[in-house]
């Protein structure tokens, strides 16, 4: 499936590959896996996205995009892993707690990282997927 948008004249392609079944969050959720790519005219980037279809839709794929540069966002948003925390309202009580701290942190960080090249504000966009879209 793959989709395009136009987002001040900037032409944004979203496209996605089905990789089968997944337990990214342990044994308890089984989710399907794709592996989405955003491409523009001067960059292209990928990242993985889980859910519970095993086709997506156009606006499966805007979704996913919006909850990539909103991962990205909330890293660049907080000063620290400590205040990412606070954010979000994970604890840091157990090993158990620190670790799923870190993964979900860094895993944001490399939303944001994959996104700098780009050039493009990731605030606006998100902004304009979530308006226009209802997302």
């Amino acid at each position: 499936m793959a989709t395009t948008l136009n987002f001040n004249g900037t032409e944004i392609k979203i496209t996605s590959k089905y990789q089968g079944t997944a337990k990214p969050w342990g044994d308890k959720y089984e989710k399907m896996h794709h592996k989405v790519t955003v491409t523009t005219e001067k960059s292209s980037t990928t990242f993985d996205f889980y859910c519970n279809e095993k086709k997506l839709k156009a606006q499966d794929l805007r979704c996913a995009f919006e909850c990539f540069l909103s991962d990205g966002i909330a890293y660049k948003n907080s000063e620290d892993i400590l205040d990412f925390a606070n954010e979000f309202g994970y604890t840091t009580t157990t090993r158990e707690d620190r670790t799923r701290l870190r993964n979900v942190y860094n895993a944001c960080k490399e939303s944001w990282e994959k996104w700098v090249d780009f050039y493009i504000d990731p605030y606006d966009l998100s902004n304009w997927l979530r308006e226009k879209y209802e997302i």
